[in-house]
C-alpha cells in the first residue's frame, strides 16, 4: 500500500515502528492507545486517540469515530498487549 489516501489505525506500543512504516507511505496514521499515542506519533503526522483495547464496546466506538471523523481504515494493526491478573 503506497501513496495518500489510505487510512491505518495502530494500537499498542509495538505499533509504533508500523505507524512510521505507514506514515512513511503517505498514510494517514491513527494509533489508539490508552496513553501516550498522541506524543508518539504527532512527530511524523499521526494522530492520537485514547481506547481502552481490553474493552470490546469501547474499541467498536473508537473504531466507528474514527471512520466518521477520517474515513475508512484500510489497513489495522493490532499490537495491544493485555494482561490478566
Amino acid at each position: 500500500m503506497n501513496g495518500p489516501g489510505f487510512g491505518g489505525a495502530v494500537t499498542g506500543g509495538a505499533g509504533l515502528a508500523y505507524a512510521r512504516l505507514l506514515a512513511a507511505r503517505g498514510a494517514q496514521v491513527v494509533a489508539a492507545d490508552l496513553d501516550g499515542a498522541e506524543a508518539a506519533v504527532c512527530e511524523f503526522g499521526g494522530q492520537g486517540r485514547p481506547v481502552e483495547a481490553a474493552n470490546p464496546a469501547a474499541a467498536t466506538a473508537r473504531t466507528e469515530a474514527i471512520e466518521r471523523d477520517l474515513g475508512p481504515v484500510r489497513l489495522l494493526v493490532t499490537c495491544a498487549g493485555l494482561m490478566a491478573g
